[in-house]
């Protein structure tokens, strides 16, 4: 399987390891957990919290914080991704156990992230679990690299949004004209704009990584928050080292 594939190809291909909570995990293969901000537009939209569009600088720094709080209070998780309103965590070392269901496991991260998340921004975050096996290091880094692949989209998607809904005071009909433009289209918005995307902050573009770094001699291992990831094979080589 290919990381080329289209976005809603490879949602439907990832749909087939995802494990119930009755479902046994299975010795050798590599999970993954998948955790979605609830209502999450509506949350971003809140008039009460007052985040900035298209991004806010603010609500990424809490999702990274509590990303960190989940990777650094586990060392099983070894690697986490976060976008704009989700991040995913690669798993290590329980998952050669074959041992137990994902139920307690779901229900932990769960109550962690939105527990977490909700602290910081003083209004209650919820979180959608899902938790992935795969067969092979290969799947997983695939999966990283495709939800890589929708940040990059939705951050273009969001800027043009934000672009036309600003020109227009309309924000439905800027998502309607969205939805039917294509990439060269949304580049060309901005471009007339004078917004050149490759320069708005590469975490609004890429994501933000999460991980343990081993420490040098006796030094314990550091969490580590990277913020400049690479992106396509450089970002395939790079997820190498925590599958």
């Amino acid at each position: 399987m290919s990381a080329q594939l289209a976005p809603d190809e490879l949602l439907e291909h990832f749909q087939a390891f995802e494990l119930l909570d009755d479902d046994a995990s299975m010795r050798g293969f590599k999970r993954v957990v998948r955790c979605t901000v609830r209502d999450w537009t509506k949350l971003y939209e809140s008039a009460a919290l007052g985040f900035e569009m298209p991004f806010d600088v603010r609500f990424a720094k809490a999702l990274v914080k509590t990303l960190s709080h989940l990777v650094g209070s586990d060392p099983d998780m070894v690697f986490g991704y976060a976008e704009h309103g989700e991040f995913s965590l690669l798993l290590g070392g329980a998952e050669d156990s074959g041992n137990g269901t994902g139920r307690g496991l779901l229900s932990r991260v769960a109550s962690n992230a939105g527990g977490k998340l909700s602290l910081l921004l003083g209004d209650l975050a919820l979180f959608d679990v899902r938790l992935y096996q795969f067969p092979s290091p290969e799947l997983a880094r695939i999966y990283f690299q495709w939800r890589q692949r929708c940040q990059e989209q939705l951050s273009l998607d969001r800027h043009v949004w934000h672009a036309l809904a600003k020109n227009s005071g309309d924000e439905s009909t800027a998502h309607t004209i969205v939805e039917t433009l294509g990439n060269d289209e949304k580049h060309e918005i901005l471009d007339q704009r004078e917004i050149v995307f490759d320069d708005i902050p590469i975490w609004q573009r890429r994501g933000a990584g999460v991980y343990w770094q081993a420490g040098l001699d006796d030094e314990d291992p550091s969490l580590m928050v990277d913020t400049t990831l690479p992106v396509g094979d450089e970002y395939g080589e790079y997820l190498k080292m925590f599958l």
